[in-house]
């Protein structure tokens, strides 16, 4: 069966569930408010279906030749079905000439859910996101800047988010690029 992608401001009273998911998937201190998300991202921040099921949530930021997968989450009672891996598969069909990319939380023995972040990491490389070697730190958290295909520089990440969110609060969130 194929996903569908429903974008936020279509989902109805589903918008609920996706701020639930959203708000309960992602610390406090690695997301913005909702509400911004609703106001950046309408048309690229999606609701996923697997007919009328709902399955999780992902926001993507489209600039120039680059997507990134700003937020990817999976409802919990559907984690673990592949549900990620095949929502990462439709987005390398859905953008074949752009460049693919997505943060992941940085790695290490100092952080008490370091076996979380090292299964992320490693569900991203199964499914071709790699480390570019570059850290980014977003709101004081650092994260490894990884990519599907050809690479994608922190200055490139940087573009994307002024494209976002401007000059000024590029600067003030991402003051190590």
């Amino acid at each position: 069966m194929s996903l569908r992608y429903v974008p936020i401001a279509e989902q109805g009273d589903d918008v609920q569930r996706t701020k639930y998911l959203f708000e309960s998937a992602f610390p406090e201190e690695e997301r913005p408010p909702f509400s911004m998300m609703l106001s950046w991202n309408h048309d690229t921040f999606f609701g996923v279906y697997e007919e009328e099921k709902y399955i999780g949530l992902v926001d993507l930021i489209v600039h120039q030749d680059l997507v990134y997968v700003f937020f990817l989450a999976i409802e919990e009672k559907c984690r673990g079905e592949g549900f990620g891996t095949r929502i990462l598969s439709d987005l390398k069909l859905r953008y074949p000439n752009r460049r693919l990319f997505l943060l992941a939380e940085e790695t290490g023995e100092e952080y008490p859910d370091n076996a979380l972040r090292e299964r992320r990491l490693r569900f991203y490389a199964r499914n071709g996101f790699f480390p570019t070697g570059d850290v980014v730190t977003e709101f004081g958290v650092r994260y490894f800047l990884l990519c599907a295909g050809d690479p994608v520089s922190k200055e490139e990440f940087v573009d994307v988010m002024r494209s976002l969110i401007g000059e000024e609060n590029a600067r003030r969130f991402y003051s190590n690029v």
